[in-house]
């Protein structure tokens, strides 16, 4: 089984742009040399608008949407106070324990134990001799590559827009 992580395209806020259609469309041929049968996606709409272009073009209609594969909380601006700093200075910071008090959003630790809790089902739920397609975004790489090596330590690994990865299980 091999396992693709296909990041959504180009986007403004949570809309494709025409660039991001277009890159997501000429990339996502490239998918057609694998044995995908389903495709699982963040319930995010740029996600769920690039699932709808690779469906397409894989000729595919079993989609599961997935509100697990969601982002991790993000600021969509500049931070506005200390606490909000602090979180995006730790962003992939696995030992920052943000105080209670202080709450920004979900923890990296959160984060990655969503995520292993996902890749976990969508593993059991698939079939080994298939192929698996898994739309969402950059941040979901760290952890899917923590996941399948089996370490707490995440590296920042770039993944651009309407690009994809692939693992080999």
């Amino acid at each position: 089984m091999r396992v693709i992580l296909f990041r959504h395209g180009e986007n403004v806020g949570d809309e494709l742009t025409a660039q991001g259609h277009r890159t997501v469309k000429n990339v996502g041929k490239q998918l057609r040399e694998f044995n995908i049968k389903k495709i699982f996606t963040s319930s995010a709409k740029r996600c769920q608008q690039t699932t709808e272009i690779l469906s397409k073009i894989l000729n595919l209609k079993n989609i599961v949407v997935k509100d697990e594969l969601k982002e991790r909380f993000q600021l969509h601006r500049l931070p506005g106070n200390k606490a909000e700093q602090r979180w995006w200075d730790n962003y992939m910071n696995l030992s920052y324990v943000e105080p209670k008090n202080d709450r920004v959003g979900e923890t990296l630790q959160e984060f990655v134990a969503r995520n292993n809790k996902i890749f976990n089902e969508i593993l059991k739920t698939s079939n080994k001799d298939e192929d698996v397609l898994i739309v969402a975004h950059s941040a979901t790489s760290y952890a899917l590559t923590s996941f399948i090596y089996n370490t707490n330590e995440i590296k920042w690994m770039k993944l651009g827009n309407a690009n994809y990865i692939m693992f080999e299980i």
